[in-house]
C-alpha cells in the first residue's frame, strides 16, 4: 500500500490554511477510517500488509504532520520528496525495498499519485478531495481504478479487494 498524505490521509486544504501557524498544524487529524486501515497488518490470505507513505513538501514540516497526527508507527517506510516527479522513483523504490504482488496507491492527485502508479501498473483509487478534487484525466495515466470522495470509500474497496 503506497499513500499520499496531503488531503488523502488527512484534509490539508480543510484543516490548514496556505500561511498556517504551529499552532493550526497542532489541530490537524486524520480521516474517519485512516487508522482502521494503517492498523490492518495482514491479508484476508494472512499476507502481510505492507503501509508506505509517499508525500512531496518540506522534509521537516511533513515530518511533524506525521508525528502530530500520530501515524509514523504504521509505515514501514516514509519517504519524503521536494517534487511531485520524484513520487514515481519513491515508488519505485518502495517496490524493490518491499517486493508485493498487490500493490495499490490511494492519493488525491491525478497527474503524480494516480499516474505514477498507473505507469508502474499498480491498482490506484483516487480520492477526489481537496485542492485538485476538480482535476480531469488527460489521457488513460490518470483514469483511476476507482474514485471516492471519502477516504472511508477508499478503505472499504481495499478491505473487499485483497488486503
Amino acid at each position: 500500500m503506497l499513500y499520499d498524505l496531503d488531503d488523502t490521509l488527512y484534509s490539508r486544504s480543510e484543516q490548514l490554511s496556505d500561511n498556517y501557524t504551529l499552532s493550526d498544524l497542532k489541530a490537524i487529524r486524520v480521516f474517519p477510517g485512516v487508522l482502521d486501515l494503517l492498523q490492518r497488518t495482514a491479508t484476508a490470505k494472512g499476507e502481510k500488509i505492507i503501509h508506505v507513505l509517499v508525500t512531496k513538501g518540506e522534509n521537516a514540516l511533513q515530518q511533524q504532520k506525521i508525528e502530530i497526527l500520530g501515524i509514523r508507527h504504521f509505515f514501514h517506510k516514509v519517504f519524503v520528496c521536494p517534487r511531485d516527479e520524484d513520487k514515481k522513483s519513491c515508488f519505485e523504490q518502495a517496490r524493490v525495498q518491499f517486493p508485493m504482488d498487490n500493490v495499490w496507491v490511494v492519493g488525491n492527485r491525478l497527474d503524480s499519485e494516480i499516474r505514477y502508479g498507473k505507469e508502474l501498473g499498480l491498482k490506484t483509487i483516487y480520492l477526489c478531495h481537496g485542492k485538485y478534487s476538480k482535476s480531469i484525466p488527460r489521457d488513460a495515466y490518470e483514469v483511476p481504478d476507482y474514485e471516492v470522495d471519502r477516504f472511508e470509500h477508499a478503505a472499504q474497496i481495499l478491505h473487499r479487494g485483497t488486503i
